[in-house]
């Protein structure tokens, strides 16, 4: 199945009230990002690293809490990007060098 590229530019509100409304789903949006980053990164190289099961899993999450009509937030579900800059549990905090630690961070700043 191919994703719609279109998700990747709706703005957080457009996404929290599709969602709200149950005509997209954040699944169906992270998988639409994964889609463009592993298209467009090997040119960009934006991303050192894409955790894309995790992803996928906080996602699904994320539908379910918005099917249950308990989302955690208004923003709950839309995707995000975190800079190698902030240490983030499992994910290595490279600061945008690969001559520093890939060691997978411990604690989320």
């Amino acid at each position: 199945m191919a994703y719609e590229p279109m998700l990747t530019l709706l703005g957080a509100a457009e996404l929290a009230g599709a969602y709200r409304a149950r005509t997209l789903s954040p699944r169906e949006v992270a998988q639409a990002c994964l889609a463009v980053i592993e298209a467009r990164n090997p040119a960009l190289n934006a991303f050192l690293v894409v955790d894309g099961e995790r992803a996928m899993e906080a996602a699904a999450a994320s539908e379910q809490r918005w099917m249950s009509g308990m989302p955690r937030g208004c923003l709950d579900g839309v995707p995000v990007t975190v800079k190698d800059l902030c240490p983030t549990v499992g994910m290595p905090a490279r600061s945008g060098s690969r001559t520093t630690s890939a060691a997978p961070g411990t604690d989320n700043a």
